[in-house]
């Protein structure tokens, strides 16, 4: 049996150990404590992520702006092209009944189509100045902050105690 460890306790887990964290139904009911540079790093990975997904809702919102001017673009085109298969030179320019109707189809689609890009390109854009503002709470800015701080201290010290 391997030392500081009890023969009765759940998947060889030292009782030391177990004991000052509360169970419920045999799962830890908290997370164990971090230590100071542990919680900083975690806080620093937390800052990056929500950097990282700003710039892919920053992305986002660029591609669905090229999306929106492809389908601009697109819409004139098809303009462009029933007005040419209702081109005839004894209709005086009238639109026939099939022509109305595959216009008001591609009308209503483009529309909707239209309309869920802009909505996205506005969710985008809100997501990410949300996450480029708000980042981390104060509280979490200033303990990263302090911690930094006490670290270059610490330094300094080190550096003149070496002198």
């Amino acid at each position: 049996m391997p030392s500081g460890r009890a023969p009765d306790a759940p998947g060889g887990v030292d009782a030391n150990e177990s004991s000052h964290i509360p169970k419920f139904l045999g799962l830890p009911v908290r997370r164990p404590e971090l230590t100071d540079e542990q919680y900083i790093e975690q806080l620093r990975k937390k800052l990056r992520r929500m950097r990282l997904l700003a710039w892919f809702f920053i992305l986002l919102a660029e591609f669905q702006i090229v999306l929106l001017v492809f389908c601009l673009v697109l819409v004139h085109r098809w303009e462009e092209l029933i007005r040419g298969l209702t081109s005839d030179p004894n209709d005086d320019g009238n639109l026939n009944v099939s022509a109305m109707r595959a216009g008001l189809v591609i009308g209503i689609s483009l529309g909707f189509f239209v309309s869920s890009i802009i909505s996205g390109i506005i969710a985008a854009v809100i997501h990410a100045y949300q996450l480029f503002k708000r980042g981390l709470t104060r509280s979490e800015k200033l303990a990263i902050e302090y911690h930094d701080l006490i670290d270059h201290l610490l330094e300094r010290e080190d550096t003149r105690h070496d002198s």
